[in-house]
């Protein structure tokens, strides 16, 4: 079961009104809407005479669940009993298909019902010994109207296919340049023993000790030698199968003029590294080059030339690292977009910026914003 992360905002009339306007030109309406656009939700749920889902979620409980009934559009022929339940920011969503019938006896209190096709439905079941054993009982109606939007995504795989399409050639080597210490569940534990103690995320944390080590494994791009082991982040990494110790060391004498100052527009496509930098400032995703992470991107290099391409977004717009804070996203830095790390350790944004360029950087980050 995927989690998934719910931000919540209090609007006023004009946000409504702009946001609605925006929504409606990239995205379309959820499928169920009626003419108005929208479309009404009931729910019913469920708590104990001491009140423990409420507490819980007044509280903050990082771990915590609440069960309800819920139909659309005053429609009865569906209902759907549903457990939503919220581990570390994550909300997680479960739901079992139930019949009006049913509804009408767990309002009577006979519970029983909810036993019958429990072997197909497990959440009936779980749903009954909650009932049985935390006292459960029907608590609060609530009602709302529903403006939904669904904006599909198609994620495209970065092989031959797509270089032949963007490129016209399928020649050339690419790279994922992807976290290379532990696995994945010594981060996971790292990330939930610093954000539950609420401390800040760099150099001091044990996250950002261990991001340390990143450096030396080339997801910065800093430079560390002709030692093709010292960038194991994006070697490690190669796409294709053909790729030969010259075809990384063309990438290493990238990374060195890189870091060098020398001939960067002979190594790397830098009108490219810059609208990258532009939308990735724009939309502030942290789990990136520009963090302690330093990863979650591509390179292609064909003829010792390399072009950074973008990869991995579902962190984006602060949801990775910075803060809790809405107004501390909103202010991310477009001058030194980089969070628990300096610009002089990263290299490609450095490098990409300085006067001679930063006017275009400037101009790409406009059109963004205000085309936005």
């Amino acid at each position: 079961m995927n989690g998934r992360h719910e931000e919540k905002h209090y609007i006023n009339a004009s946000d409504y009104a702009q946001l609605r306007a925006r929504l409606r030109a990239v995205a379309e309406p959820d499928s169920n809407a009626g003419e108005d656009g929208g479309y009404m939700v009931r729910s019913l749920y469920f708590d104990n005479y001491t009140d423990k889902v409420v507490l819980e979620k007044l509280s903050g409980l990082s771990k915590r669940e609440k069960f309800r009934l819920r139909y659309y559009n005053g429609d009865t022929s569906y209902i759907r009993l549903e457990r939503k339940s919220k581990e570390n920011r994550l909300a997680y969503k479960e739901y079992a298909e139930v019949t009006a019938e049913q509804c009408a006896r767990i309002l009577a209190c006979d519970y029983s019902c909810l036993m019958q096709g429990a072997s197909d439905a497990p959440l009936l079941a779980e749903f009954y010994s909650k009932i049985r054993y935390q006292n459960l009982r029907p608590r609060n109606i609530v009602d709302y109207y529903r403006e939904a939007y669904m904006f599909g995504i198609m994620l495209e795989r970065y092989d031959k296919a797509f270089l032949d399409r963007m490129f016209s050639t399928s020649a050339g080597q690419l790279y994922s340049a992807k976290i290379a210490f532990g696995q994945r569940g010594d981060f996971d534990d790292t990330w939930k023993n610093e954000r539950n103690a609420k401390q800040p995320i760099g150099r001091a944390g044990g996250l950002g000790a261990m991001m340390d080590a990143q450096k030396s494994q080339g997801g910065s791009l800093q430079y560390s030698g002709r030692d093709i082991e010292k960038y194991n982040m994006i070697f490690d990494n190669a796409v294709f199968s053909n790729c030969s110790d010259n075809d990384k060391q063309r990438v290493i004498t990238a990374i060195e003029n890189l870091n060098a100052g020398t001939d960067l527009e002979k190594y790397f496509d830098v009108d490219a590294a810059l609208r990258y930098f532009a939308a990735h400032t724009v939309v502030v995703n942290l789990d990136s080059y520009v963090s302690v992470m330093s990863q979650n991107y591509y390179l292609y290099e064909r003829g010792g030339r390399i072009m950074i391409l973008p990869w991995d977004y579902n962190f984006a717009f602060g949801s990775f690292i910075i803060s809790d804070d809405a107004e501390a996203v909103v202010n991310f830095p477009i001058d030194t977009p980089v969070e628990g790390v300096s610009m002089a350790e990263r290299p490609l944004l450095k490098q990409d910026t300085p006067d001679s360029v930063g006017r275009k950087s400037t101009q790409y980050l406009l059109c963004l914003i205000f085309q936005a």
